[in-house]
């Protein structure tokens, strides 16, 4: 079973982001399906919606300045989504593959 350790800096889906990204436009949904822009990941807790950070470790400034580029990205493809930076989640996880399932877990 490989396993693979990774920082995911991210905004929790709520009713109001779910709306929103339901009616994204076409040019746009690209950045939906393809993770090193936007990533949703399902956690036992919630959905957050971001991206990894891949680095054993990462600097502050390096972290701010992923979160503004993370909101930024959220902004493009939910028109209207006004979550502050500060509401963004920095979470340690890790992700288990077994067979052809991969398992989130923190």
């Amino acid at each position: 079973m490989a396993s693979t350790k990774f920082f995911f800096l991210g905004f929790e889906v709520d009713d109001e982001l779910e709306s929103r990204l339901s009616n994204c436009g076409k040019s746009d949904k690209s950045f939906l399906e393809q993770p090193q822009y936007l990533e949703r990941i399902t956690l036992s807790d919630g959905t957050l919606l971001g991206r990894r950070l891949d680095a054993e470790g990462i600097s502050v400034s390096s972290v701010e300045d992923s979160v503004r580029n993370v909101a930024s990205l959220i902004r493009r493809v939910a028109p209207g989504w006004s979550k502050s930076p500060s509401h963004a989640v920095l979470k340690a996880l890790e992700e288990e593959i077994t067979h052809s399932d991969v398992v989130i877990s923190y």
